[in-house]
């Protein structure tokens, strides 16, 4: 498999793209969970079952598929090379933005095939808008760590709508990307009031949110303070401003499911696919008001943390009402609370309460507890000398060893395992309706999305690439 890999050569091919029944679809909505495997999105509807909401409505469409994920060279993509397989039909390296393995030849994304067929682009993210995923909708670049290379290719966007969190790119005396955007025509908004004002027809639109996170996304749906726009809301903006009778190509990213489940942070993690969840909700709505004309693909690029349900200690159970005890993410939690105890140099007996709180860990046992005093005591000392050997790794990740440990025991008591704090190589779900939805039936690799929806988009021909 490795050697077909690396002789594996690139071809040019001119492919005739038109459902075979002749089907176009004006407006397609393609809505990628970041991390989001198959048990997070289970895990999540049981979740929302125990609260008395239902199937969530992903679930609930009537086309679905298994979608295999690697990148070029390696069976665990990132998302650079996942959204790039799924945004331009292509496998790459991990960390290349649209382009190919060589980081030497650009290639054409989705959103710009739509818009040279006179379709309008949204781009929309829970994260920053210069992340991966988003990026490689519109940007090109050998290393999606060129942040400010990014947003200037925003800026420089003939596209209409972008919206998410802030800029990760660090400006460092060089060219405002948002100054280069405004020369460009866009209208920049940072809040809901100037957000919600705008009206169909405003040229090109950059939402740039004031309301961050430490990086420099939105926050997680946990700790969103309800006056701070959400992705839903974002999306539904979007709708209305790309709305018009050429259609619109919009591209909906839950971008913080991964990064929760990077941190094991299950509770985070399912509010936040509840979050896209809605948004999702909010693309069927326009979808049944446009049935003949509308495809919605909802997918993941790929699975993080190994999630699993049923546990060692947990045996076949699953409780997710024990996750709606947390009440804060992880990463808030270590970022104020962890922060705090340090500073003011607060001992474990005086935080315990605080600990349990937080995360609803009302009834530890005499081990957990000692679990937890360990893990206090490594968070008091400063990151950078902590003694970080395999096994201090194998625990904690490079996340915080006291709000570690709270998630770990809150994830066994729920019953959802972990085996990485990195990516994996499962297959994840992809699930239609509409246009064409009938061909994301079955089992396939995350390349043909990108096939499957330029064969349904408006018009007849283009020049992509191919691998054989």
């Amino acid at each position: 498999m490795r050697k077909f890999w690396f002789l594996r050569l690139f071809v040019a091919i001119f492919v005739f793209v038109g459902s075979a029944g002749g089907e176009q679809a004006k407006y397609i909505f393609l809505m990628i969970g970041d991390g989001m495997g198959v048990v997070q999105r289970s895990a999540a509807e049981q979740f929302s079952r125990s609260c008395g909401n239902g199937q969530l409505v992903m679930n609930s469409l009537p086309a679905h598929g298994l979608t295999t994920t690697h990148s070029y060279q390696s069976l665990v993509t990132d998302s650079a090379a996942a959204a790039t397989a799924i945004a331009c039909g292509l496998k790459t390296a991990n960390g290349v933005i649209s382009m190919d393995y060589t980081k030497k030849t650009k290639l054409k994304t989705l959103a710009e095939i739509a818009a040279e067929r006179g379709m309008r682009v949204g781009i929309i993210s829970s994260v920053s808008i210069d992340h991966a995923t988003p990026a490689c909708f519109y940007a090109h670049q050998p290393s999606r760590s060129n942040y400010y290379q990014i947003a200037m290719e925003l800026a420089a966007s003939d596209f209409e709508y972008f919206a998410g969190g802030s800029l990760y790119a660090r400006i460092n005396g060089r060219v405002s990307p948002l100054q280069a955007a405004r020369e460009n025509g866009f209208t920049i908004v940072r809040t809901r009031a100037q957000l919600m004002a705008l009206t169909n027809g405003c040229p090109k639109v950059w939402s740039y949110n004031q309301s961050v996170d430490y990086d420099s996304a939105l926050y997680y749906e946990i700790d969103r303070p309800k006056d701070h726009l959400s992705l839903v809301e974002l999306t539904a903006k979007g709708i209305d401003l790309l709305d018009n009778s050429d259609g619109f190509f919009m591209m909906v990213e839950g971008g913080k499911i991964d990064w929760a489940c990077h941190a094991h942070d299950a509770a985070a993690a399912i509010r936040d696919i509840l979050a896209f969840d809605k948004s999702v909700a909010e693309a069927l709505e326009f979808y049944q008001r446009h049935p003949q004309d509308t495809l919605i693909v909802v997918t993941a690029d790929h699975e993080t943390g190994g999630m699993t349900v049923g546990s060692i200690t947990a045996g076949l159970g699953f409780s997710p009402q024990r996750l709606s005890r947390q009440n804060i993410s992880g990463l808030q939690f270590s970022r104020t609370e962890v922060l705090r105890f340090r500073d003011e140099q607060i001992g474990f007996e005086k935080a315990l309460p605080i600990i349990q709180k937080a995360f609803g860990l009302d009834d530890l046992s005499s081990g957990e507890l000692i679990r937890l005093g360990r893990a206090y005591t490594l968070s008091m000392i400063q990151k950078s000398v902590r003694s970080k050997d395999e096994g201090y790794r194998s625990l904690y990740g490079s996340y915080d060893p006291l709000t570690t440990t709270a998630l770990h025991i809150l994830s066994s008591r729920a019953g959802i395992g972990w085996t990485t704090f990195s990516h994996t190589a499962s297959s994840v779900a992809t699930s239609a309706i509409g246009v064409g939805a009938e061909s994301f039936d079955g089992y396939y690799d995350n390349t043909d999305i990108f096939r499957k929806i330029v064969s349904v988009m408006k018009s007849a021909q283009v020049s992509v690439q191919a691998q054989p």
